[in-house]
């Protein structure tokens, strides 16, 4: 019965194959009398028949640029002051900006939005940083269109719009653009490199890096540093640089490339080789006001100020360097030495990518920009910082708990940053700082260098803002701006191109007004008169300024006679500042400021707390539990808590490395084990570290390790107990921890430090030697 069955399902499966034949030889003569079968895919221009012998073959052919398009190089340093290139009258040797400015463009009359993250978005989009959604800082986000800090599909990039022309587009070095919960392998990444038009990106994901232990990241994969006892993250940065250019050269000699190089100079920490620190041993030993008088002079001789520009007055927080006490000068001296060693040593190493081009030939028709996100920074307050944490944790610093580290200054022991003096004398001949909407927070240099295009080199006096880099850039090469990119109608450029001062020198600006906020802060030019007020000091060491913003005062200056910002003429000119308000008003319509909330630390702990996990009892397995951002991380401050991990020892393995940790130098915690013996250590600003050890070494095979603290009640500090399977093996005292944030940086890892360290008893990434089964932290403690 069986076997006649099977075979009816034979006879059965034959006729259906046979029937099958005859329907696709039927299909076959009726397209043989009908001609080719018709298709549109990818735009086919071949012809398709039935068979090979009745097709006509097409390649899809990929888009190239224009022959003899150039390539283009953006240099786009940190905090960079306007006086402190060698070309902007500046006392710190920067031989390749040197020479790159005496070839090329130096604007004297260049503005950017005076903080990091929305000088970046409208950098590389050509729009204002309110029209790209970048209001403030990413991590001061608010749940408003001009500040959430999604940047939209419809503000497509620079670096969107060259790879549609089939450029090859590469990121190195700081990526500041990305909110912090999405820093992560599970991304999403529509705001990392990637999602804005970068196809390869080699760099650090934060406001800023420790140059010798940095938190990298490739692509989206998080990385370690060459291991190298030499190792700087700047020198890294220019290795990768030519690797890319090199790799695509060693494939495609024509393909152009978009090189977008974004150190962490010299935005602090201020590290540099020892080298380049000592290089500049007394240089500094005048002082700041030595500094601002030196650089005046000479912007005056080289035509970047008018004749006759005054050098604004000495900041009132900022005492003269006669009256700075004997014994502190050398530490302040030293803090300048730190960053002109920083900035050298990037010049340097961007000048090996020049260097690297003209070799190669394509020096000439390589477009290189330089430039800064904003003004020097006066974040470092009356004494400088050994550690820039402490003012995030608004601790005060003075020059008693800096001076131990005046040795190590601008070493890996240190997060430094210099005295506000400096700040003030980086942004010569200005008054204001890094945050503020003035001449010295938005001032800052340009320097273009094109020599296949650029026939007249010199100073340039135009008034130009940040956002005009794109137009530009567009307009030099003669690429129209999209008006959709991959479906999505692209908003106008907010920008203009500069391209009409290359060959005229003397022509009348064709930018003539501009508006300015961050935080509160808000300025408006208008041809050629600038309004400004402050609403938000910034500085940790100043105090809030009280009432609302109807309240504060506004400063008037007419800065095409008083380039400066010298003399405030608000009440000599009721009229005009009138007419700037009116006009920053519309301008604040118009782009999306509304609504102004100067409440910068009310926004950061609000994102903190509503991108943070909320669960109280958190489970971790090792597998791709790295790099996770802080704020991303169980909030283990002004709380008790407890960490279990459970842990598998093979025989004869003392047990070495790291079980879970989360921040770094600057401050943070770790569990590890140190030759068998576990340890708990919290890093307090890199002041103190407070260690809980246990006094029994972890067995062979399974084991369960936890670490509880205890807080006080009347402080943070508590107490620390670890507990091997849940006998009492070590405990102490931890009289203080950290209130509110351990790193700008370093994140939260399990099972090795991707990061900088907390404590020098271990060397990154310090792997843990056992198994950990998983890591649960329980918040849920009395």
């Amino acid at each position: 019965m069986i076997c006649a069955m099977r075979r009816m399902s034979r006879l059965i499966l034959g006729v259906a194959i046979l029937v099958g034949c005859a329907s696709q030889a039927s299909k076959s003569e009726q397209a043989a009398t009908t001609g080719p079968i018709n298709t549109t895919r990818d735009n086919f221009t071949g012809v398709i028949g039935p068979t090979a012998g009745e097709s006509v073959p097409a390649w899809p052919e990929a888009p190239r640029p224009p022959d003899g398009a150039p390539n283009v190089v953006v240099w786009l340093l940190d905090d960079a002051g306007y006086a402190n290139f060698e070309p902007y009258g500046g006392m710190i040797e920067t031989p390749t900006i040197s020479r790159l400015a005496d070839n090329g463009l130096v604007y004297a009359n260049f503005h950017s939005v005076p903080l990091c993250s929305p000088a970046r978005a409208a950098l590389l989009a050509g729009r204002n940083h309110h029209s790209v959604s970048m209001g403030s800082h990413v991590m001061s986000a608010a749940g408003f269109p001009g500040y959430h800090a999604r940047i939209q599909k419809s503000a497509g990039s620079i670096a969107t719009i060259l790879r549609d022309q089939s450029y090859a587009t590469y990121a190195f070095g700081k990526w500041d653009q990305t909110p912090p919960a999405e820093v992560s392998v599970a991304g999403p990444f529509d705001r990392w490199p990637s999602g804005q038009g970068f196809e390869r990106f080699y760099g650090f994901m934060a406001a800023e890096a420790h140059h010798f232990h940095p938190s990298l990241w490739a692509d989206h994969t998080p990385v370690l540093p060459p291991d190298d006892e030499d190792y700087f993250l700047t020198t890294d940065l220019a290795d990768k640089a030519i690797e890319f250019v090199g790799g695509l050269r060693a494939i495609d000699r024509e393909r152009p490339f978009l090189l977008y190089w974004s150190t962490g100079a010299v935005h602090a920490p201020h590290h540099a080789p020892r080298e380049f620190i000592d290089k500049y041993n007394g240089v500094f030993d005048d002082g700041w006001d030595h500094y601002r008088e030196t650089a005046h002079r000479r912007q005056l001789e080289r035509g970047l100020l008018p004749a006759g520009t005054r050098l604004s007055e000495r900041r009132p927080e900022v005492p003269a360097w006669t009256d700075v006490p004997q014994e502190e000068r050398s530490l302040y001296a030293r803090q300048m030495q730190a960053f002109a060693g920083q900035l050298e040593h990037a010049d340097r190493q961007f000048g090996r990518i020049v260097d690297y081009l003209e070799r190669i030939g394509e020096l000439d028709n390589t477009i290189i920009i330089i430039t800064s996100d904003n003004g020097a920074s006066a974040e470092g307050g009356m004494a400088g910082l050994h550690n820039e944490a402490a003012s995030f944790n608004s601790q005060t610093v003075s020059f008693e708990s800096n001076q131990p580290y005046l040795d190590k200054w601008g070493g890996p022991d240190t997060v430094n940053h210099f005295h506000t003096g400096w700040g003030m004398a980086s942004n010569t001949p200005f008054p204001f700082y890094k945050h503020q909407v003035d001449a010295g927070g938005t001032t800052v240099p340009l320097i273009i260098h094109w020599p296949e295009r650029i026939r007249q080199a010199g100073v340039r006096t135009q008034y130009h803002h940040i956002i005009d880099v794109v137009p530009t850039l567009l307009d030099m090469m003669g690429v129209e701006a999209p008006e959709v990119i991959d479906g999505v109608e692209q908003l106008p450029f907010d920008g203009i191109s500069m391209a009409y001062t290359f060959d005229q020198p003397d022509a009348d600006d064709e930018r003539t007004s501009q508006y300015f906020e961050i935080w509160g802060n808000r300025g408006m030019y208008k041809d050629g008169w600038q309004a400004s007020t402050i609403h938000n000091n910034i500085m940790p060491w100043q105090p809030p300024i009280p009432g609302d913003l109807n309240d504060d005062v506004w400063r008037l200056y007419h800065v095409a006679e008083d380039f400066s910002h010298s003399v405030d003429l608000a009440a000599e000119r009721p009229d005009k500042l009138r007419e700037l308000l009116d006009a920053w008003a519309v301008e604040a319509e118009k782009y999306g400021v509304y609504p102004v909330d100067p409440n910068r630390r009310g926004r950061v702990r609000a994102n903190i707390v509503r991108a943070g996990r909320q669960e109280k009892v958190i489970e971790y397995f090792p597998e791709g539990a790295t790099r996770i951002p802080e704020t991303m991380s169980p909030n283990v401050k002004n709380k008790s808590f407890l960490i279990r991990a459970n842990l598998d020892m093979p025989a004869g393995e003392s047990g070495e490395g790291v079980i879970v940790t989360a921040g770094g130098v600057t401050g943070g915690y770790a569990v590890y084990v140190s030759d068998g013996y576990p340890v708990y250590v919290h890093n307090l600003y890199n002041e103190e570290h407070y260690y809980v050890r246990g006094n029994r070494r972890l067995p062979a095979g399974e084991s369960e390790l936890e670490f509880r603290f205890v807080k006080n009640a009347d402080d943070n500090g508590g107490v620390g107990t670890f507990l091997l399977d849940g006998d009492e093996i070590g405990s102490a005292t931890i009289p203080e921890t950290t209130s509110n944030l351990f790193s700008v940086e370093d994140g939260f890892d399990v099972g090795l430090d991707y990061g900088s360290s907390v404590t020098s008893e271990y060397d990154p990434p310090f792997a843990f030697s056992g198994r950990i089964v998983n890591v649960v932290f329980d918040l849920n403690q009395p």
